[in-house]
């Protein structure tokens, strides 16, 4: 792959022409330009392009493609009839292998430039799914009462009817949801298809921007009768929620495991990736029946009921009050007496837990984390005085979980980390890292379930 420098265009100074690179974590691929790093949407490693510069950031710059001169080997047709213009998979004229290795390399850089590790152990990408019909439930944006995706780098709302990353439970349900928001006269900015794991059910759930409309809850119920699919309407907002039906959605851990959440509440949204997260988390945490595990930031059992299966005991801290709720009703029909779930702030616990004197103090064989995007920089320093021998990180940002480690490598060593994509045609991925307390030898990898 060629990396010349790009060059300014004769017949017009403005316009630069150069060879795609690589592709950032975002939805930019890079050209290289007199010291400058140019991001430019819709365009492949390997592709030359010309490209007009519109937003100077220092030393990098946003641009606009203009022209494809040349494609390069990682380009492909995009299916999707709604692109270039919808926002929501950036890396679909990209080939699954070069999206891969980007995600891949993508995460070791990371690693290297803002964790300080001179050479991580960033295993291949592992791609559990195909490219499309992987998300059990889409996140779309409402606007004038039409529902979609915004248009890429803007807030302009791209009106769909379908979706190609849907799973196929959901086919039909944009339409449904639309048909919904249509009679309403609550403003919504956003509203969630969501499979509810019982054939092609699906529930709508309406994020309201202000107070809710009450002649909207009449009209809810009316729709939801008159379309049988449909097995619940949610609408919430700042400190409401109403259900209408049955709000349970089904969510599959192990083959022969499930749990149930309330619509709305997170799941991971690719069934198959999350069944080879779980595996994976299983593998590098490798718990027994003599280990006492620490589940933070444990939603509704995710991780903690698999666990449990595995473990002599799992406590779980999540701040979500619901979820918490159903990780409680899931583990006592499943049976688990040894998996406790507590509400409260991560980084609170974890300090009483750490201040406690022994022997009333907490002790942990093996800590399980999966935090939000913004990290987990608050349970890093009490996690240090707990001293777990293992840690096992699950991450869906690479900066977020770099500078954690980093924090984590005073007294912990970098043994493991497995990139997953449970996100194909966008730059989004999971990853799931081993950490062992320096001088502790990691245990042998369990056996896939």
């Amino acid at each position: 792959m060629s990396k010349r420098a790009a060059t300014t265009t004769p017949a017009n100074p403005e316009i630069l022409r150069g060879r795609v690179t690589a592709l950032s974590y975002g939805p930019h691929a890079i050209i290289r330009h007199e010291g400058k790093v140019h991001f430019v949407r819709n365009a492949a490693p390997g592709d030359e392009i010309d490209f007009r510069p519109r937003e100077e950031r220092g030393n990098h710059c946003f641009s606009d493609l203009v022209a494809l001169v040349e494609a390069g080997p990682a380009r492909h047709e995009a299916p999707c009839r709604w692109l270039p213009d919808c926002g929501g998979c950036p890396w679909q004229h990209v080939t699954p292998q070069a999206q891969a290795q980007a995600k891949q390399n993508n995460l070791r850089e990371t690693l290297v430039r803002v964790g300080g590790f001179i050479e991580p152990p960033v295993e291949a990408l592992l791609q559990p799914s195909s490219g499309f019909g992987y998300r059990r439930r889409l996140s779309l944006r409402v606007h004038d009462r039409q529902v979609g995706f915004h248009a890429a780098g803007s807030h302009r709302l791209v009106a769909i009817d379908e979706c190609l990353i849907a799973a196929p439970a959901l086919e039909g349900g944009i339409a449904l949801a639309g048909g919904w928001v249509a009679g309403l006269r609550t403003r919504l900015s956003r509203i969630e298809v969501a499979s509810v794991g019982d054939g092609d059910r699906i529930a709508l759930v309406g994020q309201c921007d202000g107070a809710l409309v009450e002649q909207d809850l009449a009209a809810s119920d009316a729709f939801l009768r008159a379309n049988p699919r449909l097995s619940a309407l949610v609408l919430h907002g700042r400190g409401f929620r109403h259900a209408l039906g049955d709000d349970r959605i089904q969510v599959p851990l192990e083959r022969d495991l499930g749990i149930e959440v309330r619509a709305g509440d997170f799941t991971q949204v690719n069934d198959a990736g999350n069944r080879v997260l779980i595996e994976t988390v299983l593998q590098l945490g490798a718990p027994s029946r003599s280990d006492v595990v620490a589940d933070l930031y444990g939603g509704a059992g995710n991780f903690a009921l698999p666990i449990a299966r595995r473990a002599g005991s799992v406590h779980v801290v999540e701040h979500s009050q619901s979820a918490v709720q159903s990780g409680q009703n899931s583990a006592r029909r499943l049976g688990f007496t040894n998996a406790e779930f507590e509400q409260g702030d991560v980084g609170r616990v974890l300090r009483a837990w750490a201040d406690a004197a022994p022997p009333s103090g907490k002790h942990f064989d093996l800590v399980v984390l999966d935090p939000p995007r913004s990290g987990a920089a608050e349970a890093v320093e009490p996690l240090l005085r707990l001293a777990p021998s293992r840690l096992v990180y699950v991450s869906c940002n690479p900066a977020t979980l770099a500078r954690d480690l980093r924090a984590l490598s005073v007294d912990y060593t970098l043994a493991q980390v497995v990139p997953i994509d449970l996100f194909p045609q966008t730059h989004h991925l999971e990853s799931v890292t081993l950490l062992t307390r320096t001088g502790i030898a990691p245990p042998p990898a369990a056996a896939r379930p």
